[in-house]
């Protein structure tokens, strides 16, 4: 009897111990995976590579971006960063030429802007233009109808580990996705690193392939631009018809604010605590800051953020062009017609906003 008492309490404690060696096992295979995710975040990489990593996307013009910056010593007086409708009717070269129209031939003009319109990669972008190019005097930043409340869906691509690490917490749906991949994009950002071939990136900068530095964004998008915009354009009509019907699609598509104006720091938090650093800055820098609000076509004559956005900075509205047909591609961005129409609105605004050189 007393040996069947001992083997049962023998059993007993061998039951208990399993479970015990199971979860320390399994602890440790925890403690592993996580350990080795944080050190991946560490790992280096080439950050010319991972301006590439979007090639085959929208948003393959980034690697442009980075050569602009960094492979290309044309000095950069303004700096255009914005959404596709920045990208495709500030005309960097439209915009030289009416400088030098009208006697500042010397202020040069880049834009980096590329489709969607997060703020977090644009502070991104900017840290990388200011560290490559000091001598920058004035970036303008490309504003639609009302802040996204989220990210750009490229920022956990393009920002740097840091950048992603310390984005802002309050309501910002889009970190926890960010997160979770960093440990994942840092691995194979090291790997292309060091076997660029293997990922189809270049190692180095091939000034065969650079298109200069100040590209027509609108090659980005379709090299056959040309084409498609005269044949949406052939018959004034019907063009209008298209932009009006997509006009009111935009508008309904604008999501009002949902919290009263006192909680319009949590609500539009990401957009906001971008823009304060970016202003924060410029203003260390010492380089001006304005907004532009390119309307779509019978939109708006100001963002609805107004109030807000000239708390920061100057908006320059172009609310001129929102009641004809003939300067919109499509509802949103403008035709070759609209962005001969900008380009001297622009330069005049630069020039006035720049004072010569002594």
């Amino acid at each position: 009897m007393a040996s069947d008492s001992g083997a049962h309490a023998d059993a007993l404690s061998h039951s208990g111990t399993l479970p015990r060696r199971r979860g320390r096992f399994l602890g440790v295979v925890a403690a592993t995976f996580a350990a080795c995710m944080v050190l991946s975040v560490a790992l280096p990489h080439d950050p010319y590579i991972r301006y590439q990593s979007f090639k085959g996307t929208i948003f393959d013009r980034l690697s442009w971006v980075y050569d602009r910056l960094y492979h290309d010593d044309t000095p950069i007086d303004v700096l255009f960063i914005g959404s596709s409708r920045t990208a495709r009717g500030a005309n960097a070269a439209a915009i030289e030429a009416e400088l030098a129209e009208i006697g500042r031939p010397e202020l040069r003009v880049a834009n980096i802007s590329e489709p969607a319109s997060g703020m977090d990669i644009r502070l991104t972008k900017l840290r990388d233009a200011l560290r490559a190019h000091p001598e920058i005097r004035l970036v303008v930043l490309g504003m639609v109808e009302a802040l996204p409340r989220d990210g750009h869906q490229a920022f956990g691509d393009l920002a740097t580990a840091g950048q992603v690490l310390t984005a802002p917490w309050v309501i910002n749906r889009t970190l926890p996705e960010n997160l979770a991949a960093l440990p994942f994009r840092q691995i194979e950002l090291a790997l292309a690193s060091r076997l660029p071939d293997a990922f189809g990136y270049r190692a180095a900068f091939d000034p065969d392939a650079y298109p200069g530095p100040t590209p027509d964004h609108r090659d980005f998008n379709d090299a056959n631009w040309r084409e498609i915009e005269a044949a949406k354009l052939s018959s004034a009509p019907r063009h209008a018809a298209e932009l009006a019907a997509e006009s009111v699609m935009r508008r309904r598509e604008i999501t009002p604010p949902v919290l009263p104006d006192a909680l319009a720091w949590a609500e539009f938090g990401v957009s906001r605590s971008y823009l304060q650093d970016m202003a924060g800055l410029l203003e260390d820098e010492g380089v001006e800051m304005a907004f532009v609000f390119l309307p779509f076509y019978d939109g708006y004559d100001e963002p609805l953020d107004a109030d807000y956005l000239r708390s920061v900075a100057p908006i320059w509205s172009a609310a001129f062009m929102r009641e004809t047909p003939m300067n919109y591609f499509d509802a949103a961005h403008a035709s070759q017609h609209g962005i001969e129409l900008l380009a001297p609105w622009f330069a005049r605004r630069i020039a006035d906003t720049l004072e010569p050189a002594r």
